[in-house]
C-alpha cells in the first residue's frame, strides 16, 4: 500500500487544554465525515490515555499522535515519556516541531533516534523540518532542511519509507514563534522539491514517491488551497487553527474539495 493515496490532516494541540477538555473536543472532532482525508490529533500527554480509550470504544476513525517521547523505553529519566509508554495509546508521533528543537534544543540526532524508535514499535513518525528567519536570511534554509531530512532518516530502511512522513514547517512563518509573514506557496513548492530531492539522493527516485510529504506554518482556510496546488501537498500540519472545530472543519472542507 502505498500511504500517499489518500490526505493526512494533523491537528497540533499543542500546550493547550486539560485532559477534560480535550476529551471533550475529541468527542467534538468525531462527528467530522471526511471522504479522502485521515484526520490524526496530537494531544497533550496528560490527555492521550483517555483519548484513546475513549477513540477505541467509540469506534473513533480520528487517530491519535504523540506530540513528544523520549526514545529510551525507560529508565531514570525523570519527568519524560518514553516511547514503550506511548505503545498502544498512539498511531503518530511528531519528532522535531520546531518548537522542540528552538525551546528544548532537540537536535539531528535525537530526532533520528526517535524516528528509529517510532519504527520499532510501528507509530508512525511524524518528521518535521524547516528553516529559522536569520537562516533564511543567510541563504542558508537548503542547507538547513537538507540536513535536518538527512540526518532524521539516516537510520529507516529503504522498505520502511512508506511508514515515514516528513512535514515542513518554516519556523518563522509559524505564528507561535510571533511568525507575521506567510511563506508563499511557491517558496514552499521549492521546498518540497528539495525535500523530496533529498529523499532521493539517500534512497533512490523509486522510494522518494513513498514518503508523504505535509505542509505546516501557520496553515488556514484561507491559504490551505493555495499551499495544496502549489505544493501538492499530501497532508497539513496545523497548528491555531487546529484549536477549534469550525476552523479545523473548514480546512478539511477546502482540501476535500481538491480531491
Amino acid at each position: 500500500m502505498l500511504y500517499n493515496m489518500y490526505m493526512l490532516l494533523v491537528a497540533n494541540w499543542k500546550m493547550n487544554f486539560t485532559a477534560t477538555e480535550a476529551l471533550r473536543n475529541l468527542k467534538k472532532f468525531s462527528k467530522l465525515e471526511p471522504t479522502d482525508t485521515e484526520i490524526v490529533i496530537a494531544a497533550p500527554q496528560i490527555a492521550l490515555a483517555q483519548m484513546a480509550e475513549a477513540a477505541a470504544a467509540e469506534d473513533c476513525k480520528i487517530q491519535i499522535a504523540a506530540q513528544n517521547f523520549d526514545f529510551h523505553p525507560n529508565g531514570a529519566r525523570t519527568g519524560e515519556v518514553g516511547i514503550e509508554q506511548i505503545i498502544g495509546l498512539v498511531d503518530y508521533a511528531l519528532i522535531g516541531h520546531s518548537e522542540r528543537r528552538v525551546y528544548y534544543n532537540e537536535h539531528d540526532k535525537a530526532c533520528a533516534q526517535k524516528v528509529a524508535a517510532a519504527l520499532s514499535t510501528k507509530i508512525r513518525p511524524i518528521l518535521c523540518v524547516g528553516e529559522t528567519a536569520l537562516e533564511r536570511e543567510r541563504k542558508q534554509a537548503e542547507l538547513v532542511v537538507r540536513a535536518q531530512v538527512a540526518a532524521g532518516l539516516a537510520g529507516v530502511a529503504s522498505n520502511r519509507l512508506g511508514e515515514v512522513i516528513v512535514a515542513y514547517e518554516p519556523v518563522w512563518a509559524i505564528s507561535g514563534f510571533g511568525g507575521s509573514k506567510l511563506c508563499d506557496p511557491q517558496d514552499a513548492a521549492k521546498m518540497f522539491e528539495i525535500i523530496r530531492d533529498e529523499v532521493k539522493v539517500m534512497f533512490g527516485a523509486a522510494n522518494a514517491k513513498r514518503v508523504k510529504l505535509l505542509y505546516g506554518g501557520s496553515v488556514d482556510s484561507d491559504n490551505v488551497a493555495a499551499y495544496a496546488r502549489a505544493t501538492k501537498a499530501e497532508g497539513f500540519l496545523v497548528g491555531g487553527a487546529s484549536l477549534h472545530l469550525y476552523s479545523f472543519r473548514d480546512i478539511l472542507d477546502k482540501i476535500e474539495l481538491l480531491r
